[in-house]
């Protein structure tokens, strides 16, 4: 009769049969702790074994066990061939299971563990609280894991003994390694020392990085030493040659700083550079609506510069043809100017004010008048003055009645036609 699994207990198997029979593999005494990893119990038999044969077709229509308290329970040597092979229909074709230790351990010259697939996957590794897939590499090779230690369940640990090894190799044409998470973070790197992650390209971006979440950033750079007395960087850009951080949109905002620092010490973009330029902005619009750089404040300052040397500038502006510093507001000021105890404005070369006007002065009259001044508003302070060649007459005072009329007045009738220029300060 054909023996089950669950038919073995502590008995010796009697001897064998010797009609006919060249060398077989007696199934030993099964021991209850080792059927109980599979699940199985002892039982007495009630019949005569039957014996696995070398050489032959061996079938049975329950499942065969072979199981020892101490040493290997198996071993299969070959020496061209496949030492086990392991097929199935429709599960699985070997499984090792081991209660502490390594439930599969390979070893060779090649490959310890090869696994191949048509259209499925070649190597498939589980765990329940430990880790799925565990790799080292080191000269000379480590011996098998022992237990794991109390650490978060990981899918694959890969580990390198030497110097200059790599734990985790991934290559593809397309993508090398690939990490997946639902909800949680795919890739996540973790460095005691060094960069936890490093990314190098021959020929295109070291990282690239994208989302299409509304609000997100697609890099986000974090650092929580939360230290007064260092000056630490969420993201560093560092280069030989060309851009060490460099931002665009095609209709946002290519680079965007903010600081959420209450007290206004909080810096939302710092420029720092030896000798060039700390931060420069530019724009490749020519229709003249573009802008290079961009400051703005809801009550403090949209652009502030600062220079420690006597000789130096806070903030400069360079144009060729146009405007080197350009400053506008509806209510406020345009431009600011404020020193204690040096000039809040200094100018070189010609100055010019759209509320510079020219009142024309005509002979024998004592004042003239214009209209139609732009941002001259009544009460405003304004400077006159006779424009190239005397009238005969000197300018009284000038004043504005009313919003856009300017009005000079003389000391005396105007013995010709002539001019006053008059300039509308406030």
């Amino acid at each position: 009769m054909n023996r089950r699994a669950d038919d073995f207990d502590s008995h010796p198997a009697p001897a064998p049969d010797p009609v006919g029979r060249r060398a077989f593999l007696k199934v030993g005494a099964a021991t209850a702790a080792g059927l109980a990893l599979f699940g199985l119990t002892s039982r007495r038999i009630e019949a005569a074994p039957k014996f696995l044969e070398l050489g032959v077709t061996n079938t049975a229509n329950a499942l065969t066990s072979l199981v020892n308290s101490v040493g290997n329970a198996f071993l299969a040597v070959a020496d061209n061939g496949r030492g086990v092979e392991g097929d199935s229909v429709t599960d699985i074709g070997v499984v090792g299971r081991s209660m502490n230790l390594t439930g599969v351990y390979g070893e060779g010259g090649l490959h310890g563990i090869q696994g191949y697939s048509t259209a499925n996957i070649g190597v498939r590794a589980a765990s329940g609280t430990g880790t799925g897939v565990s790799a080292t590499s080191g000269s000379p090779p480590p011996s098998p894991p022992g237990p794991p230690a109390a650490t978060p369940p990981i899918g694959v640990l890969g580990e390198s003994f030497n110097a200059g090894g790599v734990g985790v190799v991934g290559k593809g044409p397309n993508v090398g390694v690939s990490g997946y998470s639902e909800s949680g973070v795919a890739v996540k790197a973790d460095a005691i020392a060094g960069p936890a992650m490093v990314a190098a390209s021959q020929g295109a971006q070291g990282v690239l990085a994208s989302t299409s979440a509304l609000n997100a950033a697609a890099v986000e750079g974090v650092t929580t030493n939360s230290d007064p007395s260092t000056f630490n960087t969420g993201v560093f850009g560092n280069v030989v040659r060309g851009h060490g951080v460099q931002g665009f949109a095609a209709n946002g905002i290519g680079v965007k700083g903010q600081s959420e620092d209450p007290s206004g010490a909080g810096i939302g973009v710092l420029g720092d550079a030896a000798a060039g330029v700390a931060v420069k902005g530019f724009s490749r619009d020519t229709t003249g609506i573009g802008v290079g750089v961009l400051g703005e404040a809801l009550a403090g300052v949209g652009i502030k510069g600062f220079v420690g040397a006597a000789n130096g500038f806070g903030v400069t502006g360079e144009a060729p043809l146009g405007s080197g510093v350009f400053g506008t507001s509806v209510e406020g000021n345009g431009l600011h100017g404020y020193s204690v105890n040096g000039l809040a404005l200094y100018a070189q070369g010609r100055a010019w004010f759209d509320s510079l006007v020219l009142v024309p002065i005509a002979q024998g009259a004592t004042s003239g008048t214009v209209t139609n001044v732009a941002h001259a508003k009544a009460g405003s302070f304004a400077i006159a003055t006779i424009q190239g060649q005397s009238v005969g007459a000197a300018i009284s005072h000038a004043q504005i009645p009313t919003a856009g009329t300017v009005k000079v007045f003389l000391t005396g009738p105007a013995a010709s036609n002539g001019y006053a220029a008059v300039l509308v300060l406030n």
